[in-house]
């Protein structure tokens, strides 16, 4: 027990060298660890964003499959005999708008039958963000009110 009470009023502490060691090294470890954070934030923006491209395909697609006809589609949608289009503009709080930092482009193109092959292209700044390909039955125009 006396041993140990001297062994411990001979200790010096830390050198100035071990303090600054220990002090870089920290400082490296916790560098590392904020451009982690930093990475990690901007993983977090762009699944935000790719979430909502992806809801808001979604709900266009189910939009077009609500109609009966391509007729029913003449209010909203640019249109030529064998195909229509359409872009909406969406600003940073994803509310439509005229212009806006997303794009969400609609092409429908008819193939046969009243069949239609279907893309929905959704970008942010140019960048392309999600695409959906599909394709839905609309009622040949000449049919429309035939049997109703």
């Amino acid at each position: 027990m006396f041993k140990l009470r001297k062994n411990l009023k001979n200790k010096d502490g830390f050198s100035l060298i071990e303090i600054t060691i220990s002090i870089a090294l920290l400082a490296f470890v916790s560098a590392v660890v904020i451009k982690l954070f930093i990475a990690a934030d901007g993983i977090n923006d762009k699944a935000v964003d790719m979430d909502m491209a992806s809801i808001l395909i979604g709900n266009e697609i189910e939009l077009l499959h609500s109609k009966d006809s391509v007729k029913e589609l003449e209010d909203e949608y640019l249109q030529t005999d064998e195909s229509f289009s359409k872009t909406k503009h969406f600003n940073k709080d994803w509310l439509e708008a005229t212009e806006g930092i997303y794009s969400l482009e609609i092409n429908g193109n008819k193939r046969s039958g009243g069949i239609y092959d279907i893309s929905c292209t959704f970008k942010k700044n140019e960048e392309e963000l999600a695409k959906v390909k599909t394709c839905l039955f609309f009622k040949d125009d000449n049919e429309v009110g035939v049997n109703e």
